[in-house]
């Protein structure tokens, strides 16, 4: 990882490849936390902009959240389920994370979801 002057880290394309393994495990192990969670009797509550949040979000979005503060302690990153907490502007690099993208499609019961995480 190279430091940007006053920008913020940057996360190099060396390092970028280094964390593709732990990154990759972070994903596998917060998509297990999704599926583990009993969609039928899940609590469902909504967001300031009215679309729901699960306990399979806040679980995944934990997961990969403290994953990437043990990885990168360095490299902010911002979560759909957190961004309330987020303090921009983000110089650098720094991750997104959509803890499961399509959860209309799994409350709904679909298999229509995912797992992102980009920086």
């Amino acid at each position: 990882m190279n430091e940007a002057g006053s920008s913020g880290p940057v996360i190099d394309r060396d390092s970028a490849a280094a964390l593709m393994e732990p990154l990759t495990d972070l994903v596998v192990r917060a998509g297990v936390a999704i599926l583990a969670v009993n969609r039928l009797a899940m609590k469902i509550d909504g967001k300031v902009d009215g679309s729901p949040v699960t306990e399979a979000d806040l679980a995944s979005d934990r997961i990969i959240g403290e994953g990437l503060a043990r990885l990168i302690p360095d490299v902010p990153a911002l979560s759909e389920e957190r961004a309330h907490q987020a303090k921009p502007p983000y110089h650098g690099s720094f991750f997104l994370i959509d803890p499961l993208d399509g959860t209309k499609e799994f409350v709904a019961g679909r298999s229509e979801f995912t797992v992102i995480s980009r920086w």
